[in-house]
């Protein structure tokens, strides 16, 4: 489920990136509903008539599957705290439908004149929240369900502050929802690492763990999503104060991912754990790519296309929503490691007896 969550996510930020690039945010003037029409029962045709409205309602109908997949994550925790846990996290999912319900029976018009009463959805919402932060007091597994319950609630707030953007208009917001989503997916990447198995691949030997350059990996992931800030702010403004920056940053995030790698590969040596090599590889191979699309992005605007202001292409569609995506990779691959590397634990151990046999001048490998 958590892994479903991340793809589905990535899927969703790919979508998002493109209605960026091509400048069809206000696509689809209403929220919650598309066009007066309630989200899920909008036709098909009509969803379809344009590029714009295409991507646009898409990328609502995907956070939709995301926020419901987040769901299913926070009920298998749930499941598995105990009675008492499962009815908390059950009445809080029963609220926030009543929430959902009462959010969506609202009809903004299209040209958003009508504005949604807050006041009707907070009140069984707020009975949401609280429902789910007391089930972190109860039961087992606690972290956990408390990743879940974390999980739900960013792509939550993240879906309002979406939907908000497009009643306000507001050029902010969209700054703000395109920063927050690639943090939203270092947590969902994070949670991934942490139910997943390359955690209990990395202690099943058993012994202590080594906590290798955990706070490196920390700092890297910090840097990359600073680095996905100036991104957004330079992709949603088209300034140039934010593009040097950008690039500025750029040069920085690269040196320390690629001492992280450093750092990995002396670790892996150490520990001989198939789990921090896989990882470095990981990051060697996403900082280098995303460095050369990074290029690769600035020449297809700057010098293709003329500027932010000039005209679309395709290239310039892929190039930059690859960009994105490697950059949320990238992000969560560094998180992914500060999470993996306090677990690892060395496969082998010499052995002391046999290192003592040895005759004078032989190595364990019988080399002089």
């Amino acid at each position: 489920m958590a892994r479903l969550l991340v793809g589905t996510t990535l899927l969703l930020l790919a979508v998002g990136g493109l209605v960026t690039t091509y400048r069809v945010g206000m696509a689809v003037h209403d929220w919650p509903t598309t066009f007066g029409s309630t989200m899920f029962a909008y036709p098909l045709d009509e969803m379809l008539r344009s590029w714009g409205i295409t991507l646009e309602h898409g990328h609502r109908m995907l956070g939709s599957v995301v926020g419901l997949l987040t769901l299913g994550l926070l009920v298998a925790t749930a499941l598995k705290g105990g009675r008492l846990a499962g009815g908390l996290v059950l009445a809080a999912l029963a609220l926030e439908v009543t929430a959902v319900l009462l959010l969506a029976g609202q009809r903004a018009s299209s040209t958003g004149e009508v504005l949604i009463d807050w006041s009707r959805p907070a009140l069984p919402f707020a009975g949401t929240v609280l429902a789910l932060v007391a089930s972190l007091f109860v039961g087992e597994r606690r972290g956990l369900r408390g990743l879940a319950v974390l999980c739900h609630l960013l792509v939550v707030g993240q879906g309002m502050l979406g939907g908000t953007r497009v009643l306000e208009n507001s050029q902010h917001l969209a700054f703000l929802h395109g920063s927050l989503a690639q943090v939203v997916f270092t947590v969902l990447a994070l949670t991934a690492s942490v139910v997943g198995s390359a955690r209990a691949e990395a202690r099943r030997e058993g012994g202590p763990a080594q906590r290798g350059p955990v706070v490196l990996a920390a700092l890297a992931a910090v840097l990359v999503l600073g680095q996905s800030t100036l991104g957004a702010w330079t992709r949603h403004t088209g300034s140039h104060l934010p593009l040097g920056l950008h690039g500025m940053n750029a040069l920085v995030v690269l040196g320390v991912v690629l001492l992280l790698v450093s750092r990995l590969g002396r670790f892996q040596r150490e520990t001989g754990s198939p789990v921090v090599a896989r990882l470095r590889r990981g990051l060697l191979h996403l900082v280098a790519a995303q460095f050369v699309l990074g290029v690769g992005v600035l020449i297809v605007i700057l010098v293709v296309a003329g500027g932010f202001e000039g005209p679309v292409t395709v290239t310039e569609a892929i190039t930059s929503t690859l960009h994105v995506l490697l950059g949320a990779l990238l992000a969560g691959s560094c998180a992914r490691a500060a999470v993996v590397l306090p677990a690892v634990v060395p496969c082998t151990a010499p052995d002391p007896v046999a290192k003592a046999e040895l005759p004078a001048g032989l190595s364990p490998g019988g080399a002089l």
